[in-house]
């Protein structure tokens, strides 16, 4: 008989972690699936963490396509962005509807059949949207390739600089609008802060979890600001021109050909698209997670058995909870023979979990990954997999993490350095720990699994290296 995870040894593999429910990030292997393959990617569940795991063999082969395409034509990444903003835009329709459902009350077919609608349209935009993610595994290696084929050594500061985004984000827009609110009469005060949680409720949810933020929320989050050294804060007015002049230092100093200036606009608007991904992945599970309460309500069930299911499931009805409880514990997401994407639990999951595990850590031998900002500085080191165990954090601490995202802010402001198992140029990491001014390494792969809360380190990002100097006390 077939073998039909053989492909596990005959690769190399490159992973991204996070907190995870299949009802809000399920989709996402599907869409995966079906745009690289099945054995482009498989993903491991546990206890509320995803571990995706990304074929590079694969993902250098189509990079490398898209790198040829870009050096000779500048909108090759435009051209791509426009496919998938078509796809956007249809799920900003149903969206639209989604905000619209009084879920608690509405009739449950009737907000079944649209939630079903409204994953069809989320998996369609996601399945060309992967770019992060092929370049998060790649795009360094690559571009250094480039480079040195080019005639050409570039400082991994000066590279970071290049891959900049040249717009804020939304998170950095938030921060201007709460810093203009410092100086406010109080009744201004209450008027802007009434507005951006209109605008902003979303900024804490995540893949795993999803909150719907209040005016108190943003109250604290002024009242935090407002301590603050708000020099911290003197690029944003001027985002764009200061980050253009930036860019324009090191492309006079380095003298790059059109073809390398082609491939570092990529890396920029890639930054900028990602944002944009970023965002709407945050909207969308806010609601979607006022769907699960119904459906537990409907079901009689808790809701952290709901998340294990996604949409078009739920609309074949009520599910077996042990199966749910299965998947919770532990369960595998993976492409069958015809690409459609699956996911398997009990002995044969954690027989597939052992064995990938097995290939990926035989990688490697050290903590060693890419400069996100450089500096260098000695920390106790605490693990923070996902929001269930951000109170351990403390300021002064290392963040070490499967990789960053907004909800990580918090904890990044007490932060004495990042370290991360993924990220590459254009990941949220390395772009707000140089804003920061924080020392970042990115990409080690293993942090989270060879370092240990309370280990004291010595962090090098200016050569992406991690030194443990004491192990855990604990």
């Amino acid at each position: 008989m077939k073998d039909q995870f053989s492909f596990i040894e005959e690769n190399e593999w490159y992973s991204q972690g996070t907190d995870y429910t299949h009802l809000f990030a399920g989709y996402v292997w599907k869409a995966y699936v079906k745009e690289y393959g099945r054995e482009s990617v498989l993903g491991v569940y546990e206890n509320h963490h995803q571990k995706g795991y990304f074929n590079r063999n694969l993902d250098k082969e189509f990079l490398r396509k898209i790198f040829d395409q870009q050096m000779a034509d500048k909108k090759t990444i435009d051209k791509i962005y426009k496919i998938w903003e078509v796809r956007l835009n249809k799920v900003k329709a149903v969206l639209k509807q989604v905000k619209e459902m009084d879920f608690q009350n509405c009739d449950f077919d009737e907000a079944t059949h649209l939630m079903v609608k409204f994953e069809k349209a989320r998996q369609d935009m996601w399945q060309k949207a992967f770019l992060s993610e092929l370049v998060d595994s790649e795009g360094r290696n690559l571009l250094q390739e480039i480079l040195v084929r080019e005639g050409y050594s570039v400082s991994d500061t000066d590279l970071n600089v290049l891959s900049l985004p040249e717009k804020r984000s939304y998170l950095q827009d938030l921060d201007l609008e709460l810093l203009h609110l410092v100086d406010k009469s109080s009744e201004a005060q209450k008027k802007g802060l009434k507005k951006l949680t209109k605008e902003y409720y979303y900024i804490r949810t995540g893949w795993g979890r999803a909150f719907m933020l209040t005016e108190k929320d943003f109250q604290e989050m002024l009242g935090e600001l407002s301590k603050k050294d708000l020099k911290e804060f003197d690029r944003l007015d001027n985002f764009a021109e200061v980050t253009l002049e930036e860019k324009k230092a090191v492309c006079d100093k380095c003298g790059f050909n059109p073809k390398l200036l082609n491939l570092f606009y990529f890396f920029s608007r890639l930054a900028e698209w990602r944002d944009i991904r970023k965002q709407y992945v945050q909207i969308c599970n806010t609601h979607l997670y006022d769907y699960a309460k119904r459906v537990s309500k409907e079901w009689k069930i808790e809701v952290g058995l709901v998340v294990q299911a996604l949409c078009s499931e739920i609309a074949q009805g009520k599910m077996d909870i042990k199966l749910l409880k299965q998947r919770k514990k532990l369960s595998i997401s993976y492409g069958d023979e015809n690409d459609i994407s699956l996911i398997m639990v009990g002995p044969e999951a954690k027989k597939i979990k052992q064995r990938m595990f097995k290939c990926f850590n035989s990688q490697f031998s050290e903590v060693k990954g890419n400069t996100g900002n450089k500096g260098k500085c000695i920390g106790v080191v605490k693990i923070v997999r996902g929001e269930n165990e951000f109170s351990k954090f403390k300021k002064g601490d290392i963040l070490v993490a499967p990789m960053t995202r907004p909800e990580y802010m918090p904890l990044i402001g007490k932060a004495m350095a990042i370290v991360t198992d993924e990220g590459g140029l254009t990941c949220h990491a390395a772009i707000v720990s140089r804003e920061l001014g924080i020392p970042c390494v990115i990409g080690t792969q293993v942090a989270t699994s060879i370092l240990k809360d309370g280990d004291e380190v010595e962090v090098d990002a200016e050569k992406g290296i991690v030194k443990k100097i004491t192990g855990s006390k604990k």
